[in-house]
């Protein structure tokens, strides 16, 4: 009787173990679960944050590109009408236009004068945005890139097409250069980053 008692109390010992085993495991996998979906819809947030600041900023090409098509190709006043659009569109750091692509004309100017005359359609390391921009008819991102000036930046490249002779005909490019740490003042990741997380932008 007693060996069946010291049978009877380890075998309860054992299933008090085993479930407090098991109850442990599941908590902790609820855990973990929770954590990511947690971080799951932190990076969402931020990354919906960066896709919002990025299309409000990519927008002033599409303001340029109307602009040049209502005047067919020709641009007056392309520095007060650029400095407006700045403003309007938050986190642009410069526009260009650029017909035939080669950069003609930047608003600000100053610290950028070195873009001038630069044929975007032959960089080795720009050219492939700009000629996808130009076959697909649409608006191209290019970068990460690092600046002359410093810093890291993207550039959005719409291409311009004007009706001549009843045919659409390419006339150039109105381009966005924003910069990547503006970009990322709209949203938490530097905070995050304060608390100890860490993180990696994709394209």
């Amino acid at each position: 009787r007693i060996t069946k008692i010291k049978t009877t109390c380890l075998l309860v010992f054992a299933t008090i173990i085993a479930i407090g085993g098991y109850w442990a495991h599941v908590r902790e996998s609820l855990f973990e679960r929770d954590k990511r979906l947690l971080m799951s819809a932190v990076v969402s947030a931020q990354a919906s944050a960066i896709e919002r600041r990025l299309a409000h900023s990519l927008s002033s090409t599409y303001i340029l590109a109307q602009e040049l098509k209502r005047n067919k190709g020709v641009f007056e006043n392309f520095e007060s009408y650029a400095a407006d659009v700045i403003r309007s569109t938050e986190g642009v750091s410069n526009l260009q236009l650029a017909p035939n692509g080669i950069v003609r004309q930047i608003y600000p100017l100053v610290g950028n004068e070195k873009a001038l005359g630069h044929n975007i359609l032959r960089d080795d390391r720009r050219k492939q945005e700009a000629q996808q921009a130009v076959t697909e008819r649409r608006l191209t991102l290019a970068g990460p890139l690092e600046l002359l000036k410093g810093g890291i930046a993207v550039i959005g490249r719409n291409p311009v097409f004007l009706e001549r002779g009843g045919r659409q005909k390419f006339w150039g490019f109105t381009s966005a250069l924003i910069i990547l740490d503006d970009l990322l003042a709209a949203t938490e990741l530097e905070a995050l980053q304060k608390q100890g997380y860490s993180y990696q932008l994709s394209r």
